[in-house]
């Protein structure tokens, strides 16, 4: 993709840097009408929240597969750009307005016209200066040229709704571990860039300006061990919990979902955050956590399509498979962390894929992630129907 000639490109996500004004207002205000509580609902969740590059570490430790660096001097970010387009801004009254009326709950008049050009165009957003913690996982147990988790969703579908799901989790036990209430935390991802792929670190920083010094208490070693032991404890007995797996298909308010954290929840997924604990405890993955769901999965697949393809379902290498007789193609179900990529095939999946080809009249097959099995069903469908595809 071109540059334009006033973009520049980010040296560790690739995105476009499209310099821009955003202001820190001291106050807001919606409303010119004085009224009691009518039990407006609110415009939704804020921002997310965005740490910037730590320039002064305060302590690093190393436990496991983790390297955790603390900072009392990080700068957290929240902006709000109107989804990229930035607010038209005018000078009034002494102050600043935006006269958009989409954005009040009331007619109101400020003898702007909707055609005058504004005297402003930017964002408005926060910047507060708070304790941080980040956190970077770097593990050989999973497939991939940088032994990181890949965040670009056509490299690795799961890749970055399992590191949000395990911050999540994370500031969960962070906040029992202090017994504080997990809104005193915020968290997100940091890109970076190890080698040949697009990661992220994943970082706890407190909500209050200047800090509390939650998040560097939580990143001193032996507290760190606490919160990932209570998480390797009682709260993956709770997830994985009989009751809990069986009514929980990737995530609900009794696990990661929260009302400040709305905006994930179409990506949030305990299985997935139990997947990335085990990477940063230095274990393999426990695959049982998605098999047990595979055969539920695959057969409401089936069932979903079968009016219009036949599809026949397979167990190969302890991989469930879907195969299409009509169209000789298979499709193989993958953990969510493995690669749909054949350069980094597990050996399982090569193995499944080799015991496909023996069992089956296969023209060609191709693996898929159990993850976007759950969230977009019909791309495997697609794909076993259309030869062409």
């Amino acid at each position: 993709e071109s540059v334009a000639s006033n973009q520049s490109q980010c040296s560790v996500c690739e995105a476009l840097i499209s310099p821009f004004d955003m202001y820190q207002p001291l106050g807001f205000r919606t409303s010119y009408k004085t009224r009691e509580y009518d039990d407006q609902p609110n415009r939704g969740p804020v921002p997310f929240t965005q740490l910037g590059f730590i320039q002064q570490v305060s302590s690093t430790s190393r436990f496991a597969s983790i390297k955790a660096q603390t900072s009392g001097n990080a700068h957290v970010f929240k902006i709000n750009d109107n989804n990229g387009t930035l607010f038209s801004m005018h000078r009034h009254r002494g102050g600043i307005v935006i006269n958009d009326p989409q954005l009040y709950n009331e007619n109101i008049n400020l003898g702007i016209s909707l055609d005058q050009s504004p005297d402003i165009q930017a964002a408005i957003g926060m910047i507060k200066p708070t304790d941080a913690l980040l956190i970077t996982i770097e593990t050989d147990k999973i497939p991939g040229p940088d032994n990181m988790i890949a965040i670009k969703p056509e490299i690795l579908p799961a890749g970055k709704p399992a590191l949000y799901s395990f911050a999540e989790l994370f500031r969960i036990a962070a906040a029992i571990r202090l017994d504080i209430d997990p809104g005193e935390f915020e968290v997100g991802l940091q890109p970076l860039r190890p080698s040949k792929e697009i990661s992220a670190s994943l970082f706890l920083a407190d909500t209050l300006e200047n800090g509390a010094g939650y998040s560097s208490f939580i990143g001193q070693e032996h507290e760190l061990k606490n919160v990932l032991s209570l998480m390797d404890g009682s709260i993956r007995n709770r997830l994985e919990s009989e009751r809990h797996a069986r009514n929980c298909d990737s995530s609900c308010p009794n696990c990661l979902r929260s009302y400040d954290n709305t905006k994930l929840h179409s990506l949030l997924d305990w299985r997935l955050a139990l997947d990335v604990l085990d990477l940063a405890l230095s274990r393999p993955i426990d695959l049982t956590r998605w098999n047990a769901k595979a055969n539920t999965l695959i057969d409401g697949f089936i069932s979903a399509y079968s009016n219009d393809l036949i599809l026949k379902k397979y167990w190969i290498n302890e991989l469930g498979c879907v195969y299409a007789p009509q169209t000789h193609r298979l499709v193989l179900f993958g953990h969510p962390l493995w690669r749909d990529n054949p350069q980094w095939y597990t050996d399982r999946q090569n193995l499944a894929v080799e015991h496909g080809q023996t069992m089956l009249d296969i023209s060609q097959s191709r693996t898929f992630s159990l993850f976007n099995l759950i969230r977009k069903p019909y791309e495997p469908f697609v794909w076993l129907a259309d030869p062409s595809a």
